[in-house]
This record gives structure tokens, C-alpha cells and sequence, in this order.
């Protein structure tokens, strides 16, 4: 498999981006779950300052992938797909852009204007341009909670989507951005059995 896209699939340099950026947006909805139901003690703090930290490492590495994006030309969807299918796909694509983005600005925002220091993985403090701003502080909260949900929202349907179109209408689009030569297998077994 080589670095750059295809005309059907997805290069490593897109599959690595996502399945980096993947787990690290489940690990923070994990990381705030399980701190907001705990009682207050050093614990919560170290599990929120693990939270800014991939936070803002999430938030580096959607620029190199839009980056990426804008310097690879993505597969086309495939032409079985029905158009209201192509454009709901598209469209769930691009929030999933822009809510990997709003999200993290969102949550430093609130964190710069609030009262603490940002301290990433417990070693580096980040210059801090805003200093303690609580408009801002509470401007960032609430933008960072909703955004939290709307992510969560749209890669509910990201996932439902790629899951319905392996299981249930047995095409290539998962495939497409699973690494490895197995995937390659199951794609080209694929398109032998439909002829």
C-alpha cells in the first residue's frame, strides 16, 4: 500500500491521521466521563490535565490532516452509492473536520482564560496570550461542552455509517481505510465475488 490516496482506497499517510485521531477523540469523551464521576481530588485534576494535553495534540495533528487532505486527493465515493448517500457523506466529513478543530480550540480557549496554567503531559507550560478572562472562560466552557456533543453526535453517525456499508451492504467503503494487506484481500475478494 503506498502513502497517497487511490482511485479506491485510502493511502497511509489519510489511515494513519485517522486512526490516530480516532481513538485519542474516544479517549477524551472516556477521560471526562470518568472524571465528572468521581469526587473531587488530585485524581480528577491529573485525569482533566491528560485531557488538555491530547487535546492539544488532537488539535496538532487535524492541521497536519487537513493538511494532508488538501494535498491528497481523496478516493471517490463509489458510484453505487446513491447521490443522498454521497452528499449526507460529504457533509458528515466536513463537520467532522471542522468539529475536530472547534472542539479543541473550544476547550483551550476556556483553558488560556481561565485560572490556571495549561501544563502539557505534566512537563511544558504553554505561554498563555489571554491570561484569566472569565467572559471568555465561560464562552469557551459552553462552546467546548456543545461542541463535545455535536462531535460525539456526528462520529455516532461516522461509524454507523462505515458499519452499515461493511455488514449490511457488503461494499468497499470501510475497507477502503483499514491499513494493511488484508484489507487490500478483502477489497479485491470483494470485487472478484461481485464479478
Amino acid at each position: 500500500m503506498g502513502l497517497r490516496n487511490t482511485a479506491t482506497r485510502w493511502g497511509l499517510g489519510a489511515q494513519v491521521l485517522h486512526w490516530l485521531v480516532s481513538p485519542l477523540v474516544i479517549t477524551q469523551f472516556i477521560l471526562v466521563w470518568i472524571a465528572i464521576n468521581l469526587p473531587k481530588g488530585p485524581l480528577v485534576g491529573t485525569l482533566f490535565a491528560w485531557h488538555k494535553s491530547i487535546g492539544v495534540t488532537i488539535l496538532g495533528l487535524a492541521v497536519i490532516r487537513l493538511l494532508w487532505r488538501l494535498s491528497d486527493t481523496p478516493p471517490p465515493l463509489p458510484a453505487a452509492m446513491p447521490k443522498w448517500e454521497q452528499v449526507v457523506a460529504r457533509i458528515t466529513h466536513y463537520l467532522l473536520y471542522i468539529l475536530i478543530f472547534a472542539q479543541p480550540l473550544a476547550g483551550l480557549l476556556l483553558t488560556l482564560a481561565g485560572k490556571r496554567p495549561l501544563v502539557l503531559y505534566g512537563g511544558w507550560t504553554v505561554p498563555n496570550p489571554i491570561g484569566p478572562n472569565p467572559p471568555l472562560h465561560h464562552a469557551g466552557e459552553v462552546a467546548h461542552f456543545w461542541l463535545g456533543y455535536a462531535l460525539l453526535a456526528v462520529a455516532v453517525l461516522h461509524v454507523a455509517a462505515a458499519l452499515r456499508h461493511h455488514f449490511w451492504r457488503r461494499d468497499e467503503v470501510l475497507l477502503r481505510m483499514v491499513p494493511g494487506p488484508a484489507a487490500e484481500r478483502a477489497q479485491f475478494a470483494r470485487h472478484v465475488a461481485e464479478g
